[in-house]
């Protein structure tokens, strides 16, 4: 569980009220999809994520490490912007480009925190890879996020199905190596420890990706990590959109005890330079 008051374990407006003249800064759950940070002397709030996108003020972080709430996230000192990790350590604004790729336990705590917007990583293995984001909404009332991932493996529920590109122009070519990637991660928030639920891959035969011929066939798999949750029914279309990119829409179902958790699925991919064949 994480420290009370934190983002992942915010106050309910009862607490917050309880609290009255005491309250030292946290975050306060004031619907079920509005959280907010309200600081010690209640002059200024802050309802990001603490992502590079929307970066928390300075003085607010100083509060939150002062109460032992602070789980990571993007800093605006000023003018300048760091990256401070869980434990208090500092980060360039380069972080996630290919000269400072992101350390992997810094890519899974921006995950864990909903903030990846995507960028280089470096994985355990030492290797670096671009990771996009994949946009993954859950059509439900329960907690829902977005993230990607690096690594291999193959889908392993009966539900996985594949789609195959369509080309929607005259020229030909663009073609490429066969190959395969983890490009999502399912994430259910209401998991406070870990909220990955399973993974999303995309793998792809040799061919061209524009055109009307020889046009690699793409196939989209899911494989859980959380077995509590199994796929129900998936429906996926794919077709390459451009040279190198292919667009996934269509809809996901989970089964979690009883209840079902409806994704869907509308992004594009880029295939990775690696399997491009010039």
């Amino acid at each position: 569980m994480e420290p009370k008051g934190s983002r992942k374990n915010p106050y309910t407006l009862v607490e917050y009220n309880q609290i009255g003249g005491n309250w030292n800064g946290g975050w306060i759950k004031e619907s079920p999809d509005y959280i907010i940070y309200r600081n010690k002397n209640l002059t200024d709030t802050y309802t990001g994520r603490c992502a590079k996108g929307i970066p928390v003020p300075g003085d607010l972080y100083n509060e939150m490490t002062q109460n032992h709430i602070w789980l990571g996230g993007w800093v605006l000192f000023g003018a300048t912007l760091r990256y401070l990790d869980s434990n208090d350590n500092e980060y360039n604004s380069t972080l996630g480009s290919q000269s400072n790729p992101c350390p992997y336990s810094i890519y899974n705590e921006m995950l864990s925190n909903g903030i990846w917007e995507g960028g280089w990583i470096q994985d355990s293995n030492g290797q670096c890879h671009y990771l996009q984001v994949f946009n993954l909404t859950m059509n439900s009332s329960s907690g829902c996020g977005c993230g990607c991932g690096s690594g291999t493996g193959s889908g392993s529920c009966p539900a996985c199905g594949s789609g195959s590109g369509s080309g929607n122009s005259s020229s030909e070519g663009f073609p490429i190596n066969a190959g395969k990637y983890l490009v999502g991660e399912f994430l259910d928030y209401l998991i406070k420890d870990d909220p990955r639920i399973g993974k999303l891959y995309i793998s792809w035969t040799a061919g061209n990706t524009q055109g009307q011929n020889n046009l690699s066939e793409v196939t989209v798999s899911t494989k859980m990590t959380n077995y509590r949750y199994c796929v129900l029914r998936k429906d996926l279309d794919t077709i390459w959109v451009a040279p190198y990119e292919v667009a996934i829409h269509g809809t996901i179902v989970f089964q979690r005890d009883s209840e079902q958790l409806e994704y869907s699925i509308d992004g594009r991919y880029t295939i990775p330079m690696e399997y491009y064949q010039i």
